[in-house]
């Protein structure tokens, strides 16, 4: 068998098959996977976070002052929605990354609109 024939035998799913080589190629090709899908995870993970939390300062605030945000109803029942909708599809898809960011953003946002009534009710009553 020549060696180009001996090469088109030996490859299986465009890997070629080196000998002892083999099992080092393997694992090379594993880290690299290894190492881009680590990275793309600690960015998701530093998106998610921000995305979280970036309501976080206007309900602290809303909490400080006692006193309604200027923020429209019809933004956070939207926002709410969405991430209720974030939270069923990280659930079926079982990503935690997406469960547990839009759980928290579900939370920290449900705060801020109850809030938001709250005080502007007692701020009618008044």
């Amino acid at each position: 068998m020549s060696r180009l024939n001996a090469w088109k035998v030996n490859v299986v799913f465009g890997m070629p098959q080196l000998g002892p080589l083999a099992k080092v190629y393997k694992r090379i090709e594993r880290t690299g996977y290894f190492l881009i899908m680590q990275t793309v995870t600690i960015i998701g993970i530093i998106a998610s976070t921000c995305t979280a939390v970036s309501l976080l300062p206007q309900l602290i605030k809303i909490i400080k002052e006692k006193q309604p945000s200027d923020i429209s109803y019809w933004v956070l029942i939207i926002l709410i929605l969405g991430l209720i909708c974030w939270v069923i599809y990280g659930v079926m898809a079982k990503d935690p990354i997406i469960i547990i960011a839009n759980a928290v953003s579900l939370i920290i946002n449900s705060t801020l609109a109850t809030l938001n009534v709250l005080y502007k009710r007692k701020r009618s009553n008044s």
